[in-house]
């Protein structure tokens, strides 16, 4: 019989989404808030079936207890007519399954998009004390506007507190030798009906992303048995045979989340979400830095940076184009060598806004660096940071600054890592001079600055005296934290306000606790002070 139009509770029903072991699934509205839901309820013929009533109950209590972006939110949990039911957000978009019957193989980029969401997801009903058991496609929703949803915590387990009763703790384990799950998303503990933990969802999470990059399942069979002997007793065959260009890292992250003995797996999904984050930050960074190359910079925002460092497209788009004829007369005759330079502000391509002092240092070292050379005119940061933030153009910058070359750049710091990619252009036709990408530990910050001043003097020929050598590459301090200390030290004394003072003073402070010998940030105490009588703040001189 048809429940469409029916009501249970104060929603009625509009269509029939889907149905499973536990519940069945409808479209509905709610008429009090006159809003549509998903409301899954329990079937009416086990609606006295007192274990499957139960474990409802716990999926509607597990999933009521998490707040996340990339969890189904829970409206309501209720009973109408000895019916339980739960009512929750309405997802518009398709199940991971449905997208991958589509197209069985996802892209790297999108694969990697959705596993980092769900891992996220995961890791805050870990901390919750919450194991989902179930992760596979058909519980993982994909929203039109691209974000993850993770549905469906029927098989949840609460990791039991220490005071917890021994009925309370009976009552939410499952027995030995009792499987719950998709036998092909099953972890090998999971599968002989082993006590399992958090480690169980990172097994499943593997071999969901296996299954977006390749179109196949790790461990398959004829028969379910066939299955179970293969997840037991077989290792997945490489990402790498079936034709991807896979990167080592990715092939790496795969095989230590399906480690059969999970004592080798990851141990938290926390750690395998970093690794993720990192992998796919890296890889966007690296593939806007080849796009630049041939054609041009790249649309920042496409990789996430942050609010401050954004460059629209529409200026960088032009960095390697074939400029047009401008009817003003060119200063410089196309012969003439590059005897002077712009250093545009390096982009920040964290989404992380306090990385900002990062990409600002740097920038403020190369112009320092490039400054000793007499042969080269470059210009002050008072100048270049004028585009920070701004629609730039280099060619339009170079006739601006009367410069013949810019350079434009973007800084990532992924955990210990270091990406810095840089260009420089040539402001009469916007061609590329020379360009090239880093990927260093941080610790190598120095080395980066000082490769990239070496680059650009070799690229552009200009001789160099020893002495000018030596400036061009000198360091103020060997100390990374006092370095670091120093960038931020700088970063807020630029905002020129009462409070950038303050902190300005606080970071110098801390690098010369770092480094005492460290005399760049004597001078930048001193800045400090010198500006703080500007803004009714007076430390000790």
């Amino acid at each position: 019989m048809s429940v469409i139009g029916h009501m249970l509770g104060r929603y009625k029903i509009l269509e029939e989404l889907g149905a499973g072991g536990m519940g069945e699934v409808y479209l509905a509205e709610d008429t009090h808030l006159g809003r549509k839901v998903a409301l899954k309820a329990l079937p009416t013929p086990y609606t006295g079936d007192t274990e499957r009533a139960r474990r409802f109950q716990q999926e509607a209590r597990a999933a009521s207890s998490l707040n996340h972006p990339n969890i189904l939110t829970i409206h309501e949990v209720g009973e109408a007519g000895g019916r339980p039911f739960i009512a929750t957000e309405y997802v518009e978009g398709e199940t991971l399954r449905e997208a991958l019957l589509k197209s069985p193989r996802m892209s790297l980029g999108k694969a990697l998009d959705v596993v980092v969401q769900m891992a996220s997801a995961l890791a805050t009903a870990h901390t919750a004390g919450i194991i989902h058991r179930d992760i596979k496609p058909e519980n993982i929703m994909l929203r039109m506007d691209g974000l993850v949803k993770v549905l469906d915590f029927g098989l949840a387990k609460l990791t039991e507190p220490e005071d917890m009763t021994l009925e309370a703790s009976t009552l939410m384990l499952t027995g030995p030798g009792i499987v719950l799950g998709t036998i092909t998303y099953m972890s090998p503990e999971q599968a002989r009906g082993q006590e399992v933990d958090a480690r169980t969802d990172i097994w499943s999470t593997g071999v969901v992303l296996y299954e977006m990059l390749t179109g196949r399942q790790p461990f398959e069979g004829m028969t379910p048995s066939d299955v179970l002997a293969c997840l037991l007793t077989k290792e997945p065959v490489p990402l790498s045979s079936y034709g991807l260009e896979i990167p080592a890292e990715l092939e790496w992250i795969t095989s230590k989340a399906l480690n059969k003995d999970r004592e080798e797996r990851y141990q938290t999904v926390k750690d395998l979400s970093s690794d993720l984050r990192r992998l796919k930050q890296r890889l966007e960074f690296e593939t806007q830095m080849e796009r630049s190359a041939p054609q041009q910079f790249g649309d920042l925002e496409k990789f996430g940076a942050s609010g401050n460092a954004k460059v629209n497209a529409a200026g960088l788009s032009n960095l390697s184009r074939k400029a047009q004829p401008t009817p003003r007369k060119r200063r410089h005759a196309k012969s003439k060598a590059i005897d002077s330079l712009a250093v545009l502000p390096l982009l920040n391509a964290s989404a992380d806004p306090e990385m900002e002092y990062l990409s600002d240092g740097i920038t403020e070292s190369i112009i320092n660096a490039l400054a000793q050379l007499p042969k080269l005119r470059v210009m002050a940061r008072s100048i270049v940071f004028r585009y920070k933030g701004r629609e730039v153009d280099p060619q339009q910058v170079g006739r601006e600054l009367d410069v013949r070359a810019v350079l434009v750049g973007r800084v990532l710091k992924l955990d210990d890592q270091l990406i810095v990619g840089a260009e420089l252009v040539d402001a009469l036709d916007g061609a590329q001079v020379w360009g090239e990408h880093y990927n260093r530990q941080f610790a190598d910050i120095f080395a980066v600055q000082e490769v990239i001043a070496n680059g650009i003097t070799e690229k552009l020929q200009l001789k160099l005296s020893g002495e000018e050598k030596r400036q061009l590459t000198k360091r103020y301090t060997d100390n990374i934290e006092a370095y670091q200390l120093y960038l931020q030290g700088r970063y807020f004394w630029n905002k020129r306000t009462a409070e950038g003072i303050k902190n300005g003073i606080r970071y110098f402070q801390q690098a010369i606790a770092e480094d005492p010998n460290y005399a760049l940030a004597y001078t930048g105490l001193a800045d400090c002070y010198i500006m703080s009588g500007f803004y009714d703040y007076l430390p000790p001189a």
